[in-house]
This record gives structure tokens, C-alpha cells and sequence, in this order.
């Protein structure tokens, strides 16, 4: 709450020395969902370079982990979603183009966005049979996604249902988080903090971990000791992370270990600036978001996977991501700017 106070005149004062460009704004509701639109972001900035960019986060550890950014002008939080707010983050920023992330909805500034004429696209949303977009109490539900000019979606299921309600400008893309660890396997980065960690022993990464992932880690963990672990919770709150450190046994935040390097069986990472995917090429990564994908995000043969257990008392799993071989080719070639290989109007500047 704290990052919203004041929210407009800051935001105004941000916006003082903004040039006669035309912008574009991304939402994200934290990390994940930033690192999901990067690369669509990153290439509609390399075919508009003229466009500057705002992006918008609501949780905490999205802005932390990205308010410095160099592929963005400003980065802020989203103030709630309100008319009143709504009306005005909009009149202060004036975007020629809109994108949000898999699963991002607020009513006002959906609403404010239409009103205004504002293309707003979907990057790699997600849909079930049971969200109340599909219900029969979800009118309110079903007119903020047509609030949207395009919606670009994971699966073919997610698909069907969008268009089971009347939506048509609905297109298979598969899933960015792909697209951008890909792109950081094939560029690796030097991270001299966690190879000294690592120190060449086997390295199990988990990002964006919530408590039940961390309950799997837990034996997991604290059985092969001779490994070592780098845990990125996603909740980043002092009382979370105590919880975590008495669940590893021998951990260390990575703000103390860096003062006191030899205890370094387990390092949760509540605020280092590069996410589990930038880690994806240590020798033996795990991505343990079962729930989510139903497979690691990246495999190659010094990659070793190890499935999650389950029991017959428990729901099966979902179903996962289609091979990319299955993939309709997105004819916007991830830049989100074609639709049917065609391209959208240049957007306007507003000002």
C-alpha cells in the first residue's frame, strides 16, 4: 500500500519530462507475469523504437525485481482499481497501446480503456471452464475480455472457451515464458555471486514458489545435502520467509550469505534482481510449478527432471502446455502487432 500513496502526484511528477511519443503500457501482476510479457514487449520495441514504455506492476515483487528495468521509461504500481483511478492513470499516460498479462482484470480500467478507444491486447492468457467469465452469472465478467481488441492464449482449450462465448479475435500463441527462457539459455549471463554458491556441486532452482511447492521441497531438501538450492519464494513478506528458513534447515537469505559466505546449503532469494528463468542454465534446474505447466520450461540433456509425486487420493494434474511442435504458429511472431499476418494500425500518439 505504501508503494500507492500519493500515487498521481508522484505519477505526474514522473511524467514531467515525458517527450511527444506515443507510449505503450504494460501491466503485470508481479515477476512471472513480467517475464511472460518481455518478450513481446522487447519486440514491439525493436520494430517502434520511437514508442517509450511504462510498466506497471500490483504485487511487490514484481516492482522490486524490475523497477530498474532498462527497457522501460517508468515503472510503477498500479493504483486500485477504481473509476476514479482508473480515469486518471489513463488521462495521465495516454497509451497508443495496452498490453496485460495472462490473467490481469479490473473492471475501471478495462472500462476507462474502451471508452478511450485504447487497443488493450491479452498476451498468453489462460482460461478454465469454471472462471465466472463462463458462468451464467459472469456478464460483468465477459464484458471486461471484450474490452480487449485481441486476446493471444496458451492452449487450444482456452481458446474454444473464449470462443464458445462470442469472442473472434482469439489466436493460439502458446506460451512467452518459452519464448523468453529460451532466448536466456541461448545467452547465459555470468553470475559470479552464484557460482561462488554453487561452487560446481548439483543446483536445484525453484522460482516463484508458493508454500505447497515449498512443503514438496521441504524432504527434498533437507535428505540430499550434498546439492545445493537457490528458492525464490514468491511471497516475500518477513513472516514468510522465517517460515521458509525453518522449513530448509541451514538456509540463508542471499542479503546475509553475501556477508557470511560459507554457510551456503540453501539461499532463498526474496530480493535478488534476476528471476529463477535467468538461472535456467545451471546443470540441474527444476522448474517446480507443476501446477502451472505440468513440465520444466526448459530441457536439454544436462537437464534432469525430477516429476512430482502424486497419490491416488489426489486430483490429477493438469494438463500441460502442448508440445511446441503443436503450436499454431502466432502470426504476429510474438511482437503482438498482426493479426492474420496483418498489421494492426499504427497506433497514434496522444498527445
Amino acid at each position: 500500500m505504501q508503494g500507492r500513496q500519493n500515487w498521481a502526484d508522484k505519477l505526474e511528477q514522473q511524467l514531467s519530462a515525458r517527450q511527444k511519443r506515443p507510449l505503450i503500457w504494460m501491466h503485470c501482476a508481479s515477476l512471472g507475469e513480467f517475464e511472460q510479457g518481455r518478450p513481446v514487449l522487447e519486440q514491439i520495441k525493436a520494430q517502434y523504437p520511437d514508442y517509450q514504455v511504462l510498466i506497471s506492476f500490483f504485487s511487490p515483487s514484481g516492482y522490486e525485481a524490475r523497477k530498474n528495468y532498462t527497457g522501460a521509461d517508468w515503472v510503477v504500481y498500479l493504483p486500485m482499481d477504481s473509476a476514479k483511478n482508473a480515469k486518471r492513470f489513463v488521462t495521465l499516460l495516454q497509451p497508443a497501446l495496452v498490453l496485460w498479462i495472462r490473467y490481469e482484470f479490473w473492471y475501471y480500467y478495462l472500462n476507462e480503456l474502451q471508452k478511450k478507444k485504447i487497443p488493450v491486447l491479452l498476451v498468453s492468457g489462460l482460461f478454465r471452464p469454471a472462471q465466472p467469465f463462463f458462468r451464467w452469472y459472469g456478464a460483468l465478467y465477459r464484458h471486461m475480455l471484450f474490452c480487449f481488441r485481441a486476446l493471444f492464449i496458451q492452449q487450444q482449450s482456452s481458446v474454444d472457451l473464449l470462443n464458445s462465448i462470442g469472442l473472434k479475435e482469439v489466436y493460439l500463441t502458446g506460451d512467452t515464458r518459452f519464448d523468453r527462457v529460451s532466448a536466456t539459455a541461448a545467452n547465459p549471463i555470468h553470475l559470479p555471486d552464484i557460482e561462488a554458491f554453487i561452487k560446481g556441486r548439483k543446483t536445484l532452482v525453484a522460482g516463484s514458489t508458493w508454500l505447497e511447492d515449498e512443503k514438496e521441497l521441504d524432504h527434498y531438501c533437507n535428505t540430499r545435502t550434498a546439492n545445493c538450492y537457490i528458492i525464490a519464494p514468491h511471497e516475500i513478506s518477513e513472516e514468510h520467509l522465517v517460515d521458509l528458513e525453518k522449513l530448509v534447515k541451514n538456509s540463508i537469505r542471499y542479503s546475509r550469505w553475501k556477508n557470511d559466505p560459507q554457510k551456503d546449503h540453501a539461499l532463498p532469494m526474496p530480493t535478488w534482481p534476476i528471476s529463477a528463468a535467468d538461472l535456467a542454465t545451471t546443470d540441474y534446474t527444476i522448474r517446480w510449478k507443476q501446477r502451472c505447466l505440468g513440465c520444466p520450461l526448459l530441457s536439454d540433456p544436462t537437464t534432469k527432471i525430477i516429476p512430482k509425486q502424486s497419490n491416488s487420493s489426489s486430483k490429477a494434474p493438469p494438463s500441460p502446455s502442448p508440445p511446441r511442435s503443436s503450436w499454431k504458429k502466432p502470426s504476429m511472431n510474438c511482437s503482438a502487432m498482426k493479426l492474420n499476418g496483418k498489421k494492426l494500425p499504427k497506433p497514434q500518439s496522444a498527445m
